[in-house]
């Protein structure tokens, strides 16, 4: 959904045979970003890490209606710039076995247009910056015998997000928990079966406005200087469709999403979600090959080669009332 583009990465590993990393990368096409990373900074040896990123953006993303039976032809395009920073402090214990991490996360972006499915643009739109700050708290605890690619074991993790700066009080706030559990079991002498089940509940602290006046006039695209019968009625439906998203993030906030590399990879990046999201997956791991040889090239030295192929089947659902995710479930594999 967001189109082609053309760029690169380069990334320096284990700088100064220390555990530190950078990465930069440049994309530019039919959207640009552009960043830096600064991964496994050690504060302390072996206790606190520091992790820093750098990002700047112009994209236009499909936006679909809520919940999990949202019509895939259904959906806006807002076209947004930004810019912002990610940073992150981990206290580490048991040789990594425990982690416990504070996220900070800052954007500064702004609408640029709001497009159709047909790619035009509707005539207003706010288009004042927007700053969002938000801290993540999260405990992750691996037990299993490999940090990248694990054989056997389990991996829980807890995160809670929230929002830092105050915010237009139109808007209602909203924290966000995520649970997420993957376990690990071998299969022969080199491949693994991995189970996932992954929970997101957003829970409401301000309540912001219901009013759908109060929002038609805030945020509506303005369809009076459209003459044409057909641009008019889509105008109109994609009016309604807007309204509606914004009263149900205020009533129910948005839950981590499903769709993308992560969870439902069948679908689109984001393609679901609502108040609350619910996935569960199992994958195969069948590793074709697993040399001992490592690699000493110009630029690359110290990496174990392996061919690993995956097989997939994933479950997920959405849904704004918690006793409503079981009632429709979309599937992947």
């Amino acid at each position: 959904g967001y189109g082609s583009d053309y760029g690169g990465i380069a990334m320096a590993s284990n700088i100064g045979g220390s555990d530190t990393d950078v990465l930069g990368f440049y994309m530019e096409g039919d959207f640009s970003a552009t960043g830096v990373t600064l991964l496994d900074v050690n504060l302390m040896p072996k206790r606190l890490i520091f992790d820093v990123g750098l990002f700047d953006y112009q994209l236009a993303f499909n936006q679909y209606d809520r919940g999990i039976e949202s019509d895939p032809e259904r959906y806006i395009r807002p076209e947004v710039k930004g810019k912002g920073a990610t940073s992150q402090l981990t206290l580490t214990f048991l040789d990594r076995m425990v982690d416990v991490y504070a996220r900070y996360g800052y954007q500064s972006n702004r609408l640029l247009q709001v497009l159709d499915v047909s790619g035009n643009a509707f005539p207003s739109v706010d288009t004042s910056t927007n700053t969002l700050r938000n801290l993540s708290l999260g405990f992750i605890l691996d037990v299993t015998d490999d940090r990248l690619d694990p054989r056997r074991g389990a991996r829980p993790e807890f995160s809670r997000q929230s929002l830092l700066n105050d915010i237009d009080p139109i808007y209602s706030t909203f924290a966000v928990y995520d649970t997420n559990l993957t376990v690990y079991f071998p299969v022969g002498r080199r491949n693994t079966w991995v189970f996932n089940v992954f929970k997101s509940d957003a829970v409401r602290e301000s309540l912001g406005s219901t009013d759908r006046t109060e929002l038609t006039q805030r945020f509506g695209l303005d369809c009076s200087g459209i003459t044409d019968p057909a641009a008019l009625a889509n105008c109109i439906a994609t009016n309604e469709q807007r309204i509606d998203e914004i009263l149900a993030s205020n009533l129910y906030g948005s839950a981590t999403p499903l769709g993308g590399t992560q969870r439902l990879r069948s679908f689109v990046n984001g393609r679901f979600h609502a108040g609350h999201a619910l996935a569960m997956g199992t994958e195969f791991r069948w590793n074709m090959t697993e040399e001992n040889t490592l690699i000493d090239w110009v630029i690359l030295r110290g990496i174990r080669t392996n061919i690993q192929t995956a097989f997939f089947a994933e479950a997920g659902t959405v849904a704004d009332r918690r006793d409503e995710l079981w009632d429709k479930l979309k599937y992947s594999y």
